[in-house]
């Protein structure tokens, strides 16, 4: 599901990465990688803001795990393809990177809402300096590249904006 708003001299959009269709990036990229991903629609730009991630597991985390999980080998790769070309944002393996990539967070946990107890939920914002502008059939992409379908809830979604 996607929203938009429109301000005074901007159009902003909230949209999903996705992977046929699918929000939910708990999969199993282990043997063929599995991308979620925004496509620029034909003939358009668009600025990106920021990418979002939301995680959600019931286990007990650490920092060197991912989740609730043991530390990934190959993790995600969020990236950006322009004119065909990968360019990569950062590869994350732990709940450390995911804090460091997505700095700006709010993090509850089940007993004093600090990070690193059993069912804890993440929702953080990676943002950039300077807006990146994307057209004609760019794409924001979340690549992952190991089994992930331990994860309760795992998702991401990209802010975008373009002048009207």
């Amino acid at each position: 599901m996607s929203a938009s708003i429109r301000g005074s001299d901007w159009q902003y959009s909230i949209e999903p990465l996705k992977n046929s269709g699918s929000e939910d990036m708990n999969v199993d990229g282990s043997v063929s990688n599995v991308t979620f991903k925004y496509t620029v629609p034909s003939n358009e730009t668009w600025y990106l803001e920021s990418i979002k991630l939301f995680l959600l597991d019931s286990g007990t985390m650490s920092y060197s795990n991912f989740g609730s999980i043991a530390t990934l080998t190959n993790g995600l790769k969020i990236q950006i393809n322009k004119n065909t070309n990968d360019y990569t944002i950062r590869d994350v393996t732990c709940n450390m990177h995911i804090l460091e990539a997505f700095p700006h967070n709010v993090i509850t946990g089940s007993n004093t809402g600090a990070f690193l107890e059993s069912n804890d939920y993440f929702c953080g914002s990676m943002q950039f300096k300077e807006d990146i502008r994307l057209t004609d059939g760019d794409k924001v992409k979340i690549v992952v590249k190991d089994d992930l379908t331990a994860i309760d809830v795992l998702r991401s979604q990209i802010i975008i904006k373009r002048a009207i």
